[in-house]
């Protein structure tokens, strides 16, 4: 069977610093595979975590320089870089203590990662450490596609991730599991068990009833509850661990992570709350319900007794009651005048103000049309200059990263000559009667890819031979000019920016000819003599 997890890391050189474990390799795991009958050579060319790697559109040897090189080409270094899936595989289907099993995961490996990223940089190592020494792969997936650029995003990718791995494993022959249920958590010890007593599932079901119980409705309950039922709860910092004697007498002990999420402490304490809430609820309900029938029959109370002491007064008064309508029927005219009057001089003021916005709409409108037009005049060219200056920052941006891996090669080449002149000397020398090894092979082939792609790369250039230190002044140079253009290149105007130019130039022109119009306005003085004159 082959299982997966997924999992996001902000920092892709973390996370392929770990995968590759750089002579990271225990000596248990050396013991381990000694013991398993692996040959002292193999074991002892081993010093690394991963066993075995390979990938998809990387070179494995430069893997981290490449997948940066393609976040920065489309700007996507930021945020999640890249992820991480850890594809397991079961003893009875791969034997860690098989070197032909290591290629065969790892080409596994790198197959899931094409069908779940197509388009993407993946990079597969394979281990064997780990409890139980099985087989497993650390696939890294760079985030950018390398034609688009858009993002692989893995949330709410896990099913059709299983789905792949599990399509993947039934084509190759291995054996597929069937999801355990989310509402527990089953240990490796209770899935070997077949048949019989699991004392996990009995102190499952025991709290169970206790949290159906109707008694329970807060800890102190549940507590009592459950130790009617033969279990002892105990709160340990941020978790519960629950004890009680099985059948055969013996005392079992579980922490509630062990058992499932529903049976931590948080879980219990939520539901529990939950029910509390709920009663809450339904005696301030009650006690609504009571004090609102009080209420009622009291205001009822009260307007039959004002309802019968107008009527009595009405009947005593019957002879007033005419003169005070007469009364009030004359105030209600003279309000209703007074009104009349306050709304005709609303209506013509707001006449007059209604005339003055009118003109300056208006003049706002044609302010507007105007700066359309002018807009739309202006758009094809600004359009053409802003697409030209983005397709120079994009040529710029494939330059840096031809430059780039040109850059990272060459130092692989400086670094590895040495030893690939020597390994070549001692083929003609040493190793003429003694076979090579194969990490020295490998070394070889490696190299002498790395040297014809350096050369393919300088025949591109149009030049016979090329400095490092003039590839790394152009990687500068390139670096600058891509910041400068991208400040350069215009940002696209949308419509609201266009009408909000228009209007604060007309706002500016009203302020302009309000302005001339105090300017142009005859002042007044007061002569001591003349008195008031213009």
């Amino acid at each position: 069977m082959a299982t997966i997890k997924l999992s996001a890391a902000k920092s892709a050189g973390a996370a392929i610093s770990y995968a590759a474990g750089k002579d990271k390799l225990d000596e248990e795991t050396r013991d381990w595979l000694r013991a398993h009958g692996v040959d002292e050579t193999v074991v002892a060319r081993l010093s690394d975590r991963a066993v075995a790697v390979g990938g998809e559109n990387v070179d494995i040897e430069h893997v981290r320089g490449q997948m940066r090189a393609t976040r920065e080409l489309f700007h996507k270094n930021t945020g999640v870089q890249a992820h991480r899936i850890i594809q397991s595989f079961a003893v009875n289907d791969l034997n860690a203590a098989d070197p032909a099993d290591w290629e065969r995961a790892n080409a596994l490996g790198v197959e899931l990662g094409r069908l779940i990223a197509p388009g993407h940089e993946v990079a597969v190592y394979t281990h064997i450490d780990g409890e139980g020494h099985k087989l497993h792969n650390h696939i890294i997936i760079n985030a950018p596609n390398l034609e688009t650029g858009a993002k692989y995003h893995q949330h709410n990718d896990f099913a059709r991730v299983t789905k792949l791995n599990d399509r993947l494993a039934q084509e190759h022959g291995l054996s597929v599991i069937e999801e355990l249920s989310q509402h527990e958590r089953r240990t490796i010890a209770e899935r070997h068990i077949d048949a019989g007593y699991v004392w996990k599932d009995d102190l499952r079901s025991r709290i169970d009833a206790a949290m159906s119980d109707p008694r329970t409705s807060n800890f102190e309950a549940l507590t009592a509850v459950l130790s009617e039922k033969g279990v002892d709860i105990r709160v340990r910092g941020q978790n519960v661990s629950y004890a009680f004697l099985g059948p055969n007498k013996a005392r079992h002990v579980s922490r509630g992570t062990k058992l499932g999420a529903s049976y931590e402490k948080g879980a219990i304490q939520d539901e529990l709350a939950r029910r509390t809430k709920q009663l809450e609820q339904a005696i301030d309900r009650d006690g609504k319900v009571k004090r609102g029938a009080e209420q009622l029959q009291q205001s009822a109370t009260r307007g039959i007794e004002a309802t019968q002491g107008r009527i009595d007064g009405e009947q005593a008064n019957r002879g007033g009651l005419e003169r005070v309508q007469a009364d009030a029927a004359s105030t209600i005219r003279q309000s209703i005048k007074r009104f009349a009057d306050r709304v005709r001089g609303t209506f013509e003021r707001t006449e007059r103000a209604l005339g003055s916005i009118t003109n300056r709409v208006r003049q706002v409108g044609c302010t507007i049309s105007g700066v359309l037009a002018k807009h739309e005049a202006e758009k094809p060219s600004q359009d053409v200059f802003r697409n030209h200056a983005l397709g120079q920052l994009k040529e710029t941006k494939k330059s840096l990263a031809f430059w780039t891996g040109y850059a990272d090669r060459e130092r692989a080449l400086i670094a590895g000559r040495d030893k690939y002149d020597t390994i070549q000397h001692n083929r003609k020398g040493w190793f003429r009667t003694k076979p090579v090894p194969a990490e020295h092979v490998t070394f070889v082939k490696h190299y002498e890819k790395l040297a014809t792609l350096q050369a393919q790369a300088l025949a591109s250039t149009g030049l016979e031979e090329l400095d490092l230190r003039y590839v790394d002044e152009r990687i500068k140079d390139l670096t600058q000019r891509i910041a400068y253009e991208e400040r350069s290149v215009p940002k696209p105007r949308s419509l609201d920016d266009v009408i909000a130019e228009a209007k604060r130039e007309a706002d500016q022109r009203n302020v302009q000819r309000d302005s001339e119009r105090s300017f142009n306005r005859p002042k007044r003085s007061r002569n001591r003599d003349q008195g008031l004159s213009r």
